[in-house]
């Protein structure tokens, strides 16, 4: 019975190291991160021909159907748990001629943070420890979702 539990916790320290002694891998929203960049992060398309219209032009300013191009560059940010938060960011969007916003498209992703105990740094600039670290998880998201529905007004 004795070396059951130890040899369990023998395994358990054994992670907590090489995860860079670190919970994450024993934290429950870790893995409710991972569920949400794979189901939800992305790109958020509300009208797919402006969308790739807007892409394919680069840098013109001015859609198909007249209006010019408008960036919202600031960040949304909801905290969702104690050490994940989803964000959302790089909207853009057209404005008519009754000024109402309708957006073309939007990227939304999640962020974790945990801490731990890893050494970092360099020969030149010496080294330090490190005891928090935030994952990105947007930018590595291939997801499109396209939004059915045309109510894509702000």
């Amino acid at each position: 019975m004795i070396n059951a539990i130890l040899a369990i916790f023998g395994i358990l320290v054994v992670i907590f190291m090489l995860s860079g002694c670190s919970f994450k891998y024993f934290d429950p929203q870790w893995y409710k991160f991972l569920d949400l960049v794979e189901k939800e992060s992305g790109f958020y398309i509300y009208d797919k021909d402006l969308f790739q219209e807007y892409n394919k032009k680069g840098v013109k300013n001015i859609l198909s159907n007249g209006y010019d191009v408008k960036y919202n560059t600031d960040e949304t940010i909801r905290q969702l748990d104690s050490r994940l938060t989803e964000y959302k960011r790089f909207e853009v969007y057209y404005i008519d001629s009754n000024g109402k916003e309708h957006i073309i498209s939007y990227i939304k992703g999640f962020t974790y943070t945990h801490y731990g105990l890893w050494l970092k740094g360099d020969e030149g600039r010496g080294f330090y420890w490190e005891t928090k670290e935030t994952i990105d998880r947007e930018a590595t998201s291939k997801n499109k979702f396209y939004m059915e529905e045309k109510n894509n007004d702000k």
